[in-house]
């Protein structure tokens, strides 16, 4: 359960409380979808194999090769992805400082010359 102080409670909005509780929950959604994944993929592996090994004979290693391809493509891509991503992030934080820094000296210089012209 949720508590908070008035004091707490007076600083954030109501929709932004609930903004973070939705996020919170949706992650704990996540999380509990990934632990199921973790155990349960490798549980059908050793018990799927098997069986398709009575069916296909040595083609069955064939899929178990292309399924720890695939897997280890796509871990190193999404690790690929992270890092640009985060060095996306931080040349959008330069752009919106340097722009903020722009707007704030061309005014300043603005006021200072329409003072002057008064």
């Amino acid at each position: 359960m949720l508590k908070l102080t008035p004091a707490a409670r007076a600083k954030s909005a109501s929709g932004e409380i609930m903004n973070l509780m939705s996020i919170d929950a949706q992650k704990f959604t996540d999380i509990a979808n990934r632990l199921n994944m973790l155990w349960a993929a490798p549980l059908k592996i050793i018990v799927c194999l098997p069986l398709i090994w009575q069916i296909l004979g040595p083609s069955a290693l064939t899929g178990l090769a292309a399924m720890a391809l695939v897997i280890g493509t796509n871990a190193a891509l999404g690790n690929k992805l992270k890092k640009l991503q985060v060095q996306l992030y931080l040349y959008v934080v330069v752009v919106v400082v340097v722009v903020i820094f722009a707007i704030y000296y061309y005014w300043f210089i603005f006021v200072y010359y329409y003072e002057l012209l008064l």
